[in-house]
């Protein structure tokens, strides 16, 4: 009987436990920029490269801890959207172009830790930027950190937002840096 009994409870509170997706997928929602910044005769070669330790973007650290990757590459949806965003304001995109953006992700991560009933939620993205050109090189850092507490675990889709957010604005400001469009005019 005893045995029926923790079975029943072990299937009871397995069934309550919360349910985490694999992976991620996060999307990068680029404002439009302007047009017309460059040249036709502009051009520029983006890589991207991804320093980070750990490949997870979201980690649940009560209980039971949990970490979930992103679909896709974070390097790459970044590189993706800056060279959209590039395009749109007229810029060439070439692999054999003169100028060289390489764009890396060194921290990205939502964390989610418990202090008595309270959810502590920390949000954390780091980018760094290199321009190099005929040995020229400039090179922009862009940090950006939140933290959130609340009484419920943050929905996944939640932690989402937030890192979508977070890399979205690091994308719109570098779109929007008048250093970086004077570099890259320069050839």
């Amino acid at each position: 009987m005893k045995r029926i009994i923790f079975a029943l409870i072990t299937i009871l509170a397995s069934g309550c436990a919360p349910q985490y997706p694999l992976n991620t997928d996060l999307r990068l929602q680029i404002q439009p920029t302007d047009t017309g910044v460059y040249d036709r005769s502009d051009t520029a070669a983006i890589t991207s490269s991804d320093s980070r330790a750990n490949r997870e973007v979201i980690v649940y650290e009560a209980g039971e801890p949990v970490a979930i990757t992103n679909l896709n590459p974070v390097p790459i949806i970044v590189s993706e959207r800056l060279a959209g965003g590039l395009r749109q304001q007229g810029l060439t995109i070439n692999s054999t172009a003169p100028v060289i953006v390489k764009v890396d992700i060194v921290e990205l991560q939502a964390r989610v830790s418990r202090a008595k009933m309270i959810h502590h939620t920390a949000v954390v993205s780091r980018v760094t930027l290199r321009l190099e050109h005929n040995g020229r090189t400039l090179g922009k850092k862009y940090n950006h950190e939140s933290n959130r507490e609340s009484l419920d675990r943050p929905e996944v889709e939640e932690l989402e937002e937030l890192l979508e957010n977070q890399l979205s604005d690091i994308v719109g400001q570098i779109l929007a840096d008048e250093a970086i469009r004077d570099f890259i005019r320069q050839q």
